[in-house]
C-alpha cells in the first residue's frame, strides 16, 4: 500500500481523478467508455453522474459499482488510480 497505509485504507486515500485521467488509464486497462456507458444502461442518476463529473472520486458509489459489474477487484482499480493520478 502506498506510504504505507493498511490496505483497507488505500481506496480512502486516493486523489480524485479529471474524467479524462480515468478514461485513459481505463482505456490502458481495456476498459473503454462506450463499455462504462453499457454498463451505466438506462439509470439517469448514474448517466448524469457520469456524463456531468468534473472530477471522478474513488469512494462514489458509481465508481464501485462499475468495477464490480467489471469485474475488476479493488486493489486492481487502486492500481489504475494510482498510475492515473501519475
Amino acid at each position: 500500500a502506498p506510504s504505507g497505509l493498511p490496505k483497507d485504507l488505500v481506496s480512502k486515500n486516493l486523489p480524485d481523478l479529471t474524467p479524462r485521467q480515468f478514461l485513459l488509464a481505463a482505456y490502458d486497462i481495456g476498459v473503454t467508455e462506450a463499455m462504462i456507458m453499457g454498463l451505466i444502461g438506462n439509470d439517469e442518476i448514474a448517466m448524469i453522474e457520469w456524463k456531468h463529473a468534473t472530477s471522478i472520486k474513488r469512494s462514489h458509489p458509481l465508481v464501485a459499482a462499475l468495477s464490480h459489474r467489471m469485474d475488476l477487484p479493488p486493489e486492481h482499480l487502486d492500481a489504475m488510480w494510482l498510475y492515473a493520478a501519475s
